[in-house]
């Protein structure tokens, strides 16, 4: 279906109608752009764009947040104020095509993850490409999670109950972690599972351009995040996977009118293939960025909801 604006399209919800409104029609073609820049060296811009992003939200009521290094990995804690140990712990990996947002970007989700579900929720700020390209996001995730096991008892937390959780590019990071060390579940949203063209599926081409993340903008940051050759490297496109038996049981929610929406149906179903338990959710009329921009609190209060209701399990 071909529209005028995107916000026209009747599957929309309304609070992603009302927010796409607010968006100016051609932020993916110059984020792009000031993605490419930067690849090619001249990354001010793309300074500038990180900078403005990086926007704190008030922190809920009982919870603590700690500042902390986790052997040279910068980790955000949100603790309840609870005094009742030991707590879940739950990993976040903020999303931004491992290019842009921080665990500013993520802090209004992870205080109210931490406040609604009583676990103690670690945002991680990795390095970002381009430059500090692919391992390196990978690699920060897996020393803050060792320091999380290490440490987990000095916040109330429980080293035996780990959790990996992210949106869009920081799903793909915690997925990337739940390959290499055993987790006790993983929470995702509208996770990037592939970089392979081929495995996009239908919703790539249908939503490319208006929809809250364009297509060509995905390019751009995958452009960043790792060379064309290692695309198909499992840590990077986790859905080409063999086997993906060894991963822990999973909450995968995509939404309906967003480019990675195929891909995480995809990877839902292939966990399910290898025996996996995972709960599914497609969101209505939803759109990309409503775990971390602001606007669309239906669908990021429904998240919450989820998310609470798997750490309770």
């Amino acid at each position: 279906m071909q529209f005028t604006h995107a916000w026209d399209d009747s599957r929309l919800n309304e609070e992603a109608r009302a927010f796409l409104r607010t968006r100016e029609e051609d932020l993916g073609d110059r984020w792009a752009k000031i993605v490419r820049d930067a690849i090619s060296g001249n990354s001010a811009e793309l300074r500038r764009v990180r900078s403005r992003r990086a926007t704190d939200a008030p922190v809920p009521e009982g919870v603590v947040v700690v500042e902390a290094d986790a052997n040279g990995v910068p980790v955000r804690l949100y603790v309840p104020a609870s005094t009742t140990p030991p707590k879940k712990i739950v990993l976040y990996f903020h999303g931004g095509g491992w290019v842009i947002g921080s665990v500013q970007s993520c802090s209004r989700f992870c205080g109210e993850l931490a406040r609604a579900a009583g676990v103690v929720v670690a945002a991680v700020e990795y390095r970002l490409a381009p430059e500090f390209p692919y391992p390196a996001a990978v690699e920060d995730c897996q020393t803050a999670c060792l320091w999380m096991q290490e440490y987990a008892a000095a916040y109330g937390g429980d080293a035996a109950q780990i959790y990996a959780a992210g949106d869009s590019a920081g799903g793909n990071l915690a997925v990337a972690l739940a390959q290499e060390y055993p987790l006790s579940g993983l929470m995702l949203f509208y996770p990037v599972v592939t970089l392979l063209s081929e495995d996009y599926g239908v919703s790539w081409q249908e939503f490319s351009r208006g929809y809250a993340l364009d297509a060509d903008l995905m390019e751009a940051f995958a452009e960043a995040y790792v060379p064309d050759a290692m695309r198909g490297d499992v840590r990077v496109s986790p859905l080409s996977c063999a086997d993906l038996s060894r991963l822990p049981r999973t909450l995968c929610i995509t939404v309906e009118c967003d480019i990675l929406r195929d891909q995480g149906e995809r990877f839902g179903e292939r966990l399910r293939e290898a025996g996996v338990s995972v709960t599914e959710r497609c969101f209505a009329g939803a759109v990309h960025l409503f775990v971390t921009v602001a606007g669309m609190d239906g669908d990021f209060w429904r998240g919450i909801g989820e998310c609470a209701a798997f750490l309770q399990q």
